[in-house]
């Protein structure tokens, strides 16, 4: 079986975070780089410039991260069950995508009509 590696990215409040497995990251990736493209780019543009210097992307790493969990709470109170099967079914199958195709979509379009 595949290792789980946890995420920077948490669910819960500060005092009872729990890391997001690999396999749900996994199936918020599309919605997570649609959601915080903004986000995305400005922390690539600032980290490509200062690549030397760590420092200079905290801010916009934080914002990146505000980004996901502010759209990992949306999905998982509109699309729980969705995101939970797709979730199973990467971990089931070790991560092979092709036998997830129908979960990763009944995901993406619960969280897009849930908009």
């Amino acid at each position: 079986p595949r290792r789980v590696r946890p995420c920077f990215l948490h669910t819960g409040t500060m005092a009872e975070q729990t890391p997001l497995s690999r396999d749900t990251l996994t199936g918020l990736h599309k919605i997570l780089a649609v959601e915080c493209h903004d986000q995305i780019l400005a922390y690539n543009e600032v980290k490509g410039r200062n690549h030397d210097n760590p420092a200079a992307s905290v801010e916009q790493g934080a914002a990146v991260r505000a980004c996901y969990h502010k759209t990992y709470t949306k999905v998982a109170k509109a699309c729980k069950n969705a995101l939970d099967s797709y979730g199973e079914c990467m971990k089931d199958t070790a991560g092979r995508f092709q036998k997830c195709r129908a979960a990763q979509q009944a995901l993406r379009e619960c969280y897009w009509n849930a908009k």
